[in-house]
């Protein structure tokens, strides 16, 4: 049965057939069901979420992506939330969240969509009293595309790699955004409230989505299981449930509701489905049309999702479309910089319009596809020096896993390209938007020119495209911040010259200046793949030139090598390099700001600091407590060493609270926000005290002893075995799986399969020469012990938690963004660059001199890296030890010259004499592990023999022996000690001088009288002893009664302590003897300098310098000593008459 529909033009009397449109009357009742099946969908998801918010008043948390589907969930979601308030529900500051990652690569038209419907949704939601949070969530600096890719940590993206830039560039800032949220904007009660994790996934996306969906635990309807959680989640807290209340949407149905919604539908609601879904009982929105939308109607969304594919979405361009199939239904924007695709489609179809490519669509086309082809061709790929394997005998292996330099620097100028013409437009914008031109502007001309458009959606489209464009730069891949952060890791990783990728930002700057910038809309860039194709060649390289080569090894260490005797030195590769000079060297070392001298070793104090602190005046009111105080995890004994250092502890942390308070200064004034803010402070806890407006602080304080060091010394067996890192079969085997040369199944032309080994591999761990029984039995003991090497290295600075907190940094290495501006306005820009050009130029007039021709060859690190940490590159304090190291790494590696490979083809390098290829190094590792199997046998050997003699009752002669080397090893550091304390009385009474820097021997001084301090205030005759022989070997002779002789020996190593102290203090006053006779010498040079120990009178030197070390040494090691040696002796008497006791009891 059909009926006619007239549409009359002139008059019912001159009808035109043309006018006549014929329509099946079931297809009328399909379509109203179906609209009604959907209405009755979305409204039972609004009623779903309603009921969560009523029951639980749970936290809706939703990730959007600003697409479709999220904008499905994003309207089902305030509609609940805006019925909820008006019913009382939920209160009206109740919090709505919604989180969109911007990777900041993204499509053009995607980026400027997100920037408006962000935009037009705070809008909606405020009008209609939601209270709701939109968190941009994009990488930062360190993170970015450009600085992750463009770096050498990661290798280009192509559909042969499991790639994480997913993780990197949208997960990981959204995580952090929404960690940032919880701590920094919920209030105390809405923290404890349960959250609600809303997606818009689908089933109907595909099998694979499917799975994961029902993976991940995402239901429609929430399940019993996670009403319970909701239930309890208060008293758990922000515990996440996951709901896809759009899950058995099908995707015709999502495009239907587009279709339907807003209040100027594109499709109205004829046929009374909102009444009749109130009938049903569902609560319907009070806003015009059938289905609420932050926009009148949802054309731009479908506009947008028709420009990213080749297709145009049907009903767009005028007629209607059969559920979105017109555009596929399913155009995804990805990145422009994905290489998972070799073929842009979707940029490819952006660029056909003027409004697209002036905003560098074809840039973005051209440079997606040179990424594509440079992803998988090996030819660019350059040899790197960064990994060394110390089981190898110290072997640097040079992977092709970055690019050559040459590929790197061009593509900082082409990324810095796309950059810079978005701050172009949007500077031509704004001016635009201040003249009242903007019609004038070629986007926008674009726009009204477009006859696929009607005149609503051209409004729409010009009203997003100026504001977008006008408000800020689009697609800033490689930013001039961006530059700077790449030329710390450049520096950090051995890649060019200094500065170099702030030197090409700054020339394609200049160049953009004089107007080239318009010829890089289409030229000046690579080739697009099919204009390869169209001139004969092939755009992608061969199957031969994706393989990709094995590493390579060279090595640092003389080919003679004693193996064994080098290995049980326990070297590292740090222990191999020397301090390079640079430009900052021409200061003397004591008045050079660059430079600072510091201990190899340091112990660890920590200690429990409180106080009071007075909000009004902003000071600490009180004494700064130290409760818990510890050195190494040890007590401090010594009585007036625990006052000292409680002393320097409190000044710690006074100093660390000031700083925070001068940090906070301009930032905070009133009084709560200033309570709040220290409340959330990392470490620092924060209550009320009684008097006034007075605050309770408490934190641990850390701080180092520098020279001073507890040692692990090998003390015999165990009596029982312990566990260890090899312990576990599992873990052993996971090692060296990863070594396994990977192979595969391959279809070959004639249809068999044929077995093909991939790329060998091997792990690279340290070298261990003690064995697994060794390692299971082998017992140590610890002792404090002396270290007064220093090394000179460049000074850093570096960020602590308060810095971090106050910069809104995370991470290891970060980016302060106002401490970047303070240094450009401090000239930082012109000393980068003229550190750049300042190397290429001396370059270039040595370049005949060179073994290394290239002009931007790596230049250093130490003086780049410095001026980038003062430029807002933030080093994390934790992460500081492991930059030193690989900075240290890197300068090794480019004295030894291995960053001359870089540009090397591979055939360049394998004629070097010194370097193995893989199969050559695994021979030769292979020899190296067998001498470190020699050692292993032999501990093993000495391990089961010392458990032989142990088990069968005779271990207690090798025992005493390990006892006495430790007693010897104790009373040499107690010497060393000693000395430290004569030396700087020498120092000061003039006696041996040599040097007259009193710097280090001051501070070598202080330390050694706190390692003295610290071994004479042991507790008990227990704890001496167990720093001669193991624990559970004190406890096994003291059960077996055989403990005699070793309290004997302990005597015997207090004696020499005690008559090692009465030789320093002998040795002390024959210093001052030969003080004398330099005062009585006037023809002595040091009274041509008047020095200070002979200045003052004799009496007075030596109660001012000689009398204190006497009294140090008699009062805090001497009599400690003492009466430990009594105790040690009284010890020994009990013994011997218990002994006799059980002789005669016998």
């Amino acid at each position: 049965m059909t009926v006619q529909q007239f549409t009359p033009e002139i008059a019912i009397t001159q009808l035109s057939t043309d006018a006549v449109q014929t329509f099946n009357v079931d297809e009328f009742v399909d379509e109203t069901e179906a609209k009604l099946e959907l209405a009755v969908m979305f409204y039972a998801g609004v009623q779903g979420i309603r009921e969560v918010l009523r029951t639980y008043q749970a936290i809706c948390k939703i990730g959007s992506s600003t697409g479709k589907d999220s904008s499905l969930c994003v309207e089902m979601t305030i509609e609940a939330y805006a019925q909820a308030i008006a019913a009382g529900e939920i209160p009206s500051d109740h919090p709505l969240i919604i989180i969109t990652s911007n990777t900041l690569v993204e499509h053009l038209v995607f980026d400027i969509y997100c920037h408006y419907t962000v935009k037009k949704v705070k809008e909606y939601a405020a009008a209609r009293g939601v209270n709701l949070h939109y968190l941009l969530a994009s990488p930062g600096i360190c993170d970015s595309f450009a600085v992750k890719y463009y770096a050498g940590d990661k290798l280009l993206i192509n559909n042969t790699l499991n790639s994480d830039c997913t993780e990197i560039l949208k997960i990981s800032p959204s995580n952090q955004a929404f960690r940032h949220f919880k701590t920094s904007v919920l209030t105390s009660r809405q923290a404890l409230l349960p959250i609600l994790d809303i997606s818009g996934v689908r089933d109907d996306e595909s099998v694979v989505r499917k799975h994961n969906i029902n993976k991940r635990g995402e239901t429609s309807v929430l399940t019993p299981e996670q009403h319970a959680i909701l239930a309890t989640g208060g008293g758990r807290g922000q515990q996440l449930v996951k709901l896809a209340p759009i899950k058995e949407f099908t995707t015709d149905q999502v495009w239907l509701y587009l279709d339907l919604c807003g209040s100027d539908a594109l499709d109205k609601d004829r046929d009374g489905i909102k009444q009749a879904v109130a009938e049903l009982g569902y609560p319907v929105t009070d806003q015009a049309g059938l289905f609420p939308y932050h926009q009148s109607n949802a054309s731009l969304i479908r506009m947008v999702y028709g420009q990213g594919s080749n297709e145009r979405c049907n009903y767009v361009a005028g007629s209607k479309g059969q559920g979105g199939k017109g555009c596929g239904g399913k155009s995804r924007y990805g990145c422009f910089v994905c290489g998972k695709n070799p073929n842009d489609k979707t940029g490819e179809s952006l660029m056909r319009y003027e409004r697209w490519r002036v905003l560098g669509a074809e840039m973005q086309v051209r440079l997606h596809d040179y990424l594509a082809r440079l992803s998988i061709d090996m030819r660019h790929r350059a040899f790197h020096a960064r990994a060394v394997d110390q089981a190898g005998g110290f072997h640097v292996a040079l992977q092709p896993n970055v690019m050559k330099p040459q590929i790197l620097s061009k593509l900082v100028r082409l990324s810095a390209r796309i950059a810079i013409v978005n701050q172009k437009q949007t500077e031509i914008m704004r001016e635009h938007v201040a003249n009242g031109t903007t019609a004038e502007h070629p986007g926008v001309k674009c726009i009204a020119s477009d006859p696929t458009l009607n005149d609503k959606e051209k409004a729409q489209l010009t009203e997003m495209y100026i504001d977008a464009v006008a408000t800020k730069p689009l697609s800033q891949i490689l930013a001039e911040e961006h530059a700077m952060y790449l030329s710390m890791r450049w520096a950090l990783d051995g890649i060019s010259v200094g500065f170099a990728p702030l030197a090409i930002y700054h020339e394609t700057l200049a160049e953009a200046e004089r107007g080239e910038w318009k010829n890089w809309l289409s030229a000046k860039f690579p080739a697009l793949n099919k204009e390869l194709v169209e001139q004969g060649i092939r755009p992608m390289p061969t199957a031969a030139e994706s393989i990709t080569p094995q590493a390579r090894f060279h090595p640092i260490l003389k080919a003679d090598l004693d193996v064994q005797a080098f290995v049980q030195t326990n070297p590292k590769l740090s222990d191999f390099w020397v301090r390079p000079f640079d430009e900052t060297d021409v200061l003397e070392a004591d008045f050079n700001p660059f430079i600072e001298t510091s201990y190899l070793t340091h112990a660890p104090v920590k200690a429990i600091a409180s106080c009071l602190f007075d909000v009004d005046s902003y000071r600490i009111t009180s004494t700064v407590a130290i409760d818990d105080l510890q050195v190494d995890g040890l007590k401090v004994g010594n009585v007036k060493l625990e006052k000292r250092l409680n002393k320097e502890m409190g000044d710690v942390f006074t100093r660390q609270f000031n700083d925070v308070l001068d940090k906070l200064s301009e930032k905070i004034l009133s009084d709560k926000a200033l309570v709040e803010y220290l409340t959330s402070l990392p470490g620092l806890t924060v209550s009320r005290a009684a008097p006034g407006n007075t605050l309770h602080l408490s934190a641990i304080v850390t701080a180092d002893i520098p020279g001073l060091t507890r040692e692990s010394l090998p003390a015999g067996v165990r009596v029982k075995a312990i566990k260890h890192r090899l312990s576990s079969e599992t873990e052993r085997l996971s090692k060296y799986e990863k070594t396994a040369r990977k192979r595969s199944l391959v279809k070959q032309a004639d249809g068999t399969k044929k077995i093909e080994a991939g790329l060998m591999s091997l792990a690279f761990y340290s070298p261990r020469y003690q064995s697994k029984l060794g390692m299971s039995y082998q017992s140590y003991v610890r002792q404090w012990s002396l270290d007064f090497t220093t090394e000179q290295r460049k000074a850093m600075p570096v960020a602590d938690d308060v810095d971090k907190a106050l910069s809104d940094l995370s991470g290891r290495i970060d980016f302060d963004h106002q401490q970047y501006q303070r240094w450009v306005a401090n000239g930082g820009i012109k000393r980068a660059l003229n550190i750049y050009y300042s190397h290429v130029e001396a370059r270039i007039k040595r370049r005949h001199q060179l073994d290394v021709k290239r002009v931007r060859y790596y230049s250093g690190a130490g003086q780049v890296i410095n001026e980038c940490l003062g430029a807002g590159v933030a080093v994390d304090k934790a992460y500081y030890p492991v930059m030193l190291e690989k900075i240290k790494r890197t300068q090794l590696f480019s004295e030894l010259g291995f960053y001359r490979f870089q540009s090397y083809s591979l055939a360049q390098l394998d004629a070097e004499p010194m370097v193995k290829s893989m199969e050559e190094y695994r021979s030769f590792k292979a020899k190296y592990i067998l001498e470190l199997r020699k050692l292993r046998n032999a501990d093993r050997a000495r391990v089961r023999h010392e458990r032989d003699l142990l088990l069968a009752g005779q271990y207690h002669n090798t025992t005493k022996q390990y006892a006495r080397e430790l007693a010897e090893k104790r009373l040499n550091t107690v010497k060393l000690a000693l000395g430290a304390v004569i030396d700087e009385v020498k120092y000061h009474l003039g006696v041996g001088l040599v040097n007259p820097e009193g710097a280090p021997v001051v501070r070598a001084r202080q330390t050694a009288q706190t390692a003295l301090q610290l071994m004479a205030g042991a507790s008990s005759v227990k704890q001496l002893l167990t720093e001669l022989v193991p624990a559970d070997m004190y406890m096994h002779y003291k059960k077996t009664e055989q403990l005699t002789e070793l309290v004997e020996l302990g005597a015997e190593h207090l004696q020499a302590v005690i008559d090692a102290i009465a030789d320093a203090r002998r040795e002390l006053r024959t210093v001052f003897e030969q003080h004398r006779a330099i005062r009585g010498d006037q023809s002595h040079w040091l009274h041509q300098v008047r020095w200070h120990g002979l200045v003052k009178s004799e009496q007075e030197t030596y109660q001012q310098y000689v009398v204190p070390s006497l009294t140090m040494l008699q009062e805090d090691i001497l009599a400690p000593t003492d009466a430990m040696l009594t105790d040690m002796l009284q010890v020994r008497r009990e013994m011997a008459i218990q002994g006799e006791q059980l002789s005669l009891f016998a």
